[in-house]
């Protein structure tokens, strides 16, 4: 069982650090996280980012793209910073194939209390989990997502997930540039868990979920405060 994540250089002492200690602390299985950056901690297995295959061209593609920070005439608009959240995705699947029960949590995400072994495999019954969200911002929150890499269907999500990126299908075919979208879509047509099926249209629906006792994410804002 993996937990994975990543963040960038300045996330760790202002938030990944703390998110770090609790999954070691609290995580029934390994904890790793991709860095940009020597970074050091017991308990969880650092790898450098750009080891990824194919990462470093396509992040580099992204430079000679006009707005794939995000920054356009009107200013900043997080929905089109690929830059940004291509990185999870990435990520994501460079452990897929390391173990059946793979979870991707948001560093800025705090553990409270041992998560128990059980309890996490349940939520993966299924290709996949995750927290959906519902009015105008319906599209998944990704702070937490589940993964069963053993099931039959899998593969199918896999196969369209990190490519609508690395083909550039989600500049030309997608309404945004972000892992949510990219997400929602390759999980068309195949069956997944809602963990927040009443959820709240916006913001931090984590607390809706069944992570609750577990988890808290300290989205946007959240993790700067002390």
């Amino acid at each position: 069982m993996i937990a994975v994540t990543t963040f960038s250089p300045q996330g760790y002492e202002q938030y990944a650090k703390t998110g770090l200690q609790s999954l070691v602390k609290h995580f029934p299985g390994r904890v790793i996280a991709y860095v940009e950056g020597p970074t050091e901690m017991e308990g969880v297995e650092f790898r450098d980012f750009s080891s990824i295959p194919s990462v470093v061209d396509f992040l580099g593609k992204l430079e000679r793209m006009p707005g794939a920070d995000g920054k356009g005439p009107n200013g900043y608009d997080y929905r089109y910073d690929a830059d940004k959240f291509c990185r999870k995705v990435f990520v994501q699947d460079a452990v897929f194939d390391e173990d059946e029960h793979v979870f991707w949590i948001d560093a800025d995400c705090i553990a409270h209390q041992p998560i128990p072994e059980d309890f996490l495999k349940g939520l993966v019954t299924l290709p996949l989990c995750y927290m959906g969200r519902r009015g105008e911002m319906s599209y998944t929150e990704t702070g937490f997502l589940g993964f069963n890499t053993k099931h039959e269907d899998f593969q199918k999500f896999r196969e369209k997930y990190l490519s609508y990126f690395t083909t550039g299908k989600i500049f030309t075919q997608l309404k945004g540039w972000h892992d949510c979208i990219a997400f929602d879509y390759a999980r068309q047509g195949i069956n997944g868990r809602n963990l927040t099926p009443q959820g709240i249209g916006v913001g931090n629906v984590m607390i809706d979920s069944v992570l609750a006792p577990y988890l808290s994410h300290l989205k946007g804002n959240r993790k700067f405060k002390s």
